[in-house]
């Protein structure tokens, strides 16, 4: 990572993300370790060793689904929870062939959307609006909005404000004193 601006308090982790994508407009999609049906896109975080995001990038990909990958191109890019994320675009070669017992993860093409749903989802649809801008064709079924939340009672009115208790002749016995100080 280059050199930090002064101001900044700490160094952010860098993560870095691909979007591939087959001639069906699939993208390739990777369950998390601990959980097969939570699906999100190929990548991890920036190690050490990394001579670039680009390689670090090249190393995840080659580790979780066995695929090289060129011709990338920086989709997206945000800060959050300490990490800098980067999301590429990317051209793939090879066949999906990755050490299971190393990655113990699902591996497999898909709509958009289930990247979507997944624990990443924010992320995902900030992606595919970005590739979407960009004019990339890619499957994504429309998720289903959130049904409406169901209408509350009416707020009742506000009681009327409190009446002004008014004490016969203190007001003008105050102005009246006043006038002749």
């Amino acid at each position: 990572m280059q050199d930090m601006p002064k101001n900044i308090s700490h160094k952010p982790r860098e993560a870095v993300q691909v979007v591939l994508l087959n001639e069906e407009g699939q993208v390739l999609a990777v369950s998390r370790k601990d959980n097969h049906s939570d699906m999100g896109l190929p990548g991890g975080k920036r190690d050490p060793e990394d001579s670039s995001l680009e390689d670090a990038l090249k190393r995840e990909v080659k580790e979780e689904t066995g695929l090289g990958i060129q011709n990338l191109l920086l989709v997206y890019v945000k800060h959050k929870s300490g990490y800098l994320g980067y999301t590429y675009l990317a051209d793939y070669s090879g066949e999906i062939n990755y050490d299971r017992e190393k990655e113990p993860h699902v591996v497999r093409w898909t709509d958009f959307s289930e990247v979507e749903a997944g624990s990443f989802g924010w992320w995902n649809t900030q992606v595919a609006e970005s590739l979407e801008s960009l004019g990339v064709e890619f499957k994504r079924r429309k998720m289903p909005l959130k049904p409406a939340p169901k209408k509350s009672k009416p707020t009742p009115p506000l009681p009327p404000p409190p009446r002004i208790l008014r004490i016969p002749g203190f007001f003008e016995g105050w102005a009246f004193w006043k006038k002749k100080k």
